[in-house]
């Protein structure tokens, strides 16, 4: 059984993982598919600000599904949707840049604060031996002061919540909080109501939650209202810098070790902030880049570790990653090390000797385990079997293991080849086995710093270990200036998903009858509220007080999958619905607020108004659809014995039996994605049209016959059970139908749901996938007959 306090520790470690769109973002320059999703929107060579912006869009289009065109206006041919999906997150790259700005330049400068602030403080300690005086104490200060002054004045206001929140360290209490509310139990099923008042701490919308709970915080605990209020009186700045400074002189350690560690980090900190403000400021190659501050980090660490102690090394990342011990350690162990002085002692080692030990012996790291290991090691099971044999051969009591594998005499090689039947070995491997044991103690345990087996097991791992460990150094960096394009790229998602609250809520309101009217204003009034909710979190983020359309637009973008400068020129062009029935006015921009009831209500008005065409749009289309089905049913079941199957049985038989002919080019039977995709695809479509069973069925029942064929002609194949395959074929589907119809679809559901587009959309994604099935047999036969 699972011990409860672990679940509750591993629940809130997957949702720090899990939730945080800072990583989410860096994630995509982890891999190379990722990559090249950003190269395709920006190009290898750009400013780090445009890579992180692809980047965002990326993580927005591809994993969110933010769109800027209806989907409702997009069912085309799949010839034409690569197309339209290219427009889409071009449309949004430009959407996200409008609202980037100069994100990346302002967080890079309050990195160049915060090293500049850590740098005088730890300087000052170090000078001091650890004891401040009120003359050095008052030049912090000011220092601070100034610091802050200047964020609080010529930063948008988030800059500031940012910087004093960290170094106040709310920020981080704030996050912890978050993270452990999020990772509780919570209840599944509550009434619409609740929906719309709750506000959400976490999902998808971690810095978000945690720039709120720092406002909430700061406001609460020094006493001020607004942003105004700050600027003016002098008591709630008065009493944050005094704060700030009693827990800046509380961060460093005590020990002489610990802070010349810090200093050491501070300075490194300021070279890679260095080279992340020059990439910044004109186009570069990014792999180069990443390269470059890669060798730059591992240099550094190389040469820390060779030159100082374990300890010095875990100050110096703690201070450079703004991690606990605790943190750190962890670290280590999910790279693998489990001993951090041993992993630094190995920096000392002659790797290219060793290497050419290991080498010239062929001593391999499944070798070392198997010697380490005290339950299934060779040897020792050799032992074993040496003292059973002794038992019924008293010739050989004087006689060890050791003399039996270092005599030539052959009259001890039939006691050694029984010995090596009875552990599974042959005499030759047993014998090979002993010798890189002796190679190992004698040349490497007794000749180099490497003084047991775990050291030398690690060994083999110390370049990958150091380089994931760089990276992690660099990705932690990175993340660290990519706090408020997160906060951005959630607030994409966050008014999205509420749009799919409004939906539901709409729906409710068509429930109730004449006398009931004051449920439908509740229900109406609860959607404004969370509307100007948003407006409030969008005002400050987008730093918009003076901007009504750019923080109600994007709102509005959201509710119509429109574009935002689209969605902008509708409320300053178009009549507003505030004014319905009266006169057709606009808002006046000069004269209303970004936080607005009536603005609010306007888009309430609107988003009503976008309902209600969907719904008239399914309906004429179910229409259209009925009315074409039945002109076509009796033709479809007609046709039935077309066999929609036939091709597919015919494509997957002859490339299966073509692929093992002489002379045959592999690649000539592979699946032609324009070819075979397209004809897969169309036959996948008429065979869900059949009506003879349910949609799904009939995707399932196509899916499910082509992978047997599969397995029919390679029976190596492994084929899921059916009901494994209906399980991944309803996933399609309901995923492909949710973003129309704002839920999951039952299976009773998806018949009288499902329009032509989405037939094709499926239909595409399921020959895709029997397509690289098919194309990983065909290789395995292919070499398998080699």
């Amino acid at each position: 059984m699972i011990d409860g306090i672990r679940r509750r520790e591993t629940a809130e470690e997957s949702a720090d993982v899990f939730f945080q769109t800072t990583k989410r973002i860096i994630s995509h320059f982890r891999r190379e598919e990722g990559k090249n999703k950003i190269y395709e929107l920006c190009g290898k060579e750009n400013t780090l600000t445009n890579l992180l912006i692809a980047s965002s869009v990326v993580q927005a289009f591809d994993y969110w599904g933010i769109h800027t065109k209806d989907p409702l206006d997009t069912n085309v041919s799949s010839l034409k949707l690569d197309l339209i999906e290219k427009t889409e997150k071009k449309e949004i790259y430009n959407e996200f840049s409008s609202l980037v700005k100069d994100t990346i330049d302002y967080e890079i400068k309050l990195l160049e604060y915060e090293n500049s602030l850590l740098k005088k403080c730890v300087n000052t300690i170090i000078t001091l031996q650890g004891e401040i005086h009120d003359k050095e104490r008052e030049e912090i200060s000011k220092a601070l002061e100034n610091q802050l002054n200047q964020i609080l004045f010529k930063f948008p206001i988030v800059y500031f919540y940012d910087y004093t929140g960290d170094l106040l360290g709310i920020s981080k209490e704030v996050r912890r909080k978050i993270i452990k509310e999020s990772s509780a139990f919570k209840p599944i099923g509550r009434a619409i109501e609740e929906e719309l008042i709750e506000e959400e701490n976490i999902d998808q919308y971690l810095e978000l939650s945690v720039l709120n709970g720092v406002q909430s915080e700061m406001r609460t605990k020094f006493e001020f209202e607004n942003v105004r209020e700050l600027k003016i009186e002098t008591i709630p700045m008065h009493l944050i810098l005094n704060q700030i400074l009693r827990n800046l002189l509380e961060v460093f350690p005590t020990s002489t070790l610990g802070l010349e560690a810090f200093q050491h980090a501070i300075k490194f900190r300021e070279e890679l902030t260095a080279n992340f403000s020059q990439t910044n400021k004109r186009k570069r190659d990014y792999e180069s880049f990443e390269k470059n501050i890669l060798d730059l980090i591992q240099d550094e660490l190389s040469k820390i570790s060779i030159e100082k102690t374990a300890n010095y090394i875990i100050y110096f990342l703690e201070c450079l990653l703004e991690y606990n011990f605790n943190e750190i350690t962890s670290l280590f162990n999910r790279l693998g090390v489990m001993d951090i002085p041993e992993f630094v002692n190995l920096f000392s080692v002659d790797k290219k000797r060793v290497n050419q030990i290991l080498k010239t012996y062929g001593i391999n790291k499944m070798d070392l385990i198997k010697i380490g290991n005290p339950v299934n090691n060779p040897l020792s099971n050799a032992e074993s079997e040496l003292v059973k044999i002794k038992q019924s051969n008293p010739q050989l009591q004087n006689i060890t293991l050791q003399d039996l594998l270092d005599t030539g005499d052959h009259e001890y090689n039939n006691v050694i080849s029984d010995i090596a039947s009875r552990i599974g070995m042959s005499t030759i491997d047993l014998r090979k086995f002993y010798h890189k044991k002796l190679r190992i103690e004698q040349r490497i345990l007794n000749e180099t710093p490497i003084t047991n087996l775990s050291s030398m097991i690690l060994f083999y791992d110390h370049d990958d270990i150091l380089s994931n460990l760089c990276r992690e150094v660099y990705f932690q960096m990175l993340a660290k200036i990519t706090r408020q394009i997160s906060r951005i790229l959630e607030t994409y998602n966050k008014v999205k998903e509420d749009q799919s609250r409004y939906l539901t809520a709409l729906k409710k309101l068509h429930e109730h009858s004449e006398d009931q009217q004051w449920v439908v204003v509740k229900i109406e009034e609860l959607i404004i509220q969370r509307i100007t909710n948003r407006q409030k979190e969008l005002t400050t983020i987008f730093d918009a007080d003076r901007d009504p359309f750019l923080v109600n637009g994007f709102i509005l973008a959201r509710f119509l999958d429109t574009k935002l400068s689209d969605a902008t020129k509708m409320l300053e062009t178009q009549p507003s619905s505030i004014y319905s029935g009266i006169k057709e006015l606009r808002l006046p921009s000069d004269m209303i607020s970004p936080i607005s009831y009536s603005l609010a209500y306007d888009l309430l008005e609107r988003y009503k108004m976008l309902h209600e065409k969907r719904k008239l749009q399914v309906e004429e289309a179910k229409r259209s659809e009925f009315l074409k089905r039945k002109q076509i049913k009796d033709k479809i079941r007609e046709d039935q014995n077309l066999h929609t199957l036939d091709w597919i049985e015919r494509r997957v038989t002859s490339s299966m039996m073509r692929i093992t002919s002489k002379g045959i080019t592999p690649t000539t039977l592979y699946w032609n994605e324009e070819k075979d995709g397209k004809t897969c695809s169309e036959n996948m479509k008429k065979h869900s049209e059949l009506g003879t069973k349910s949609t799904m069925e009939l995707f399932t029942d196509y899916f499910y016959f082509a992978v047997s064929c599969i397995k029919k002609q390679w029976p190596e194949f492994i084929l899921d059970s059916r009901d494994s395959i209906k399980d991944e074929v309803y996933a399609i589907i309901s995923q492909e139908l949710s973003k129309r119809i704002g839920k999951i679809p039952t299976e009773e559901e998806i018949d009288s749901e499902i329009i032509e587009g989405e037939r094709w959309t499926i239909a595409n994604q399921l020959s895709d996938r029997i397509g690289k099935q098919l194309d990983k047999v065909l290789y395995q036969k292919f070499k398998k007959h080699l």
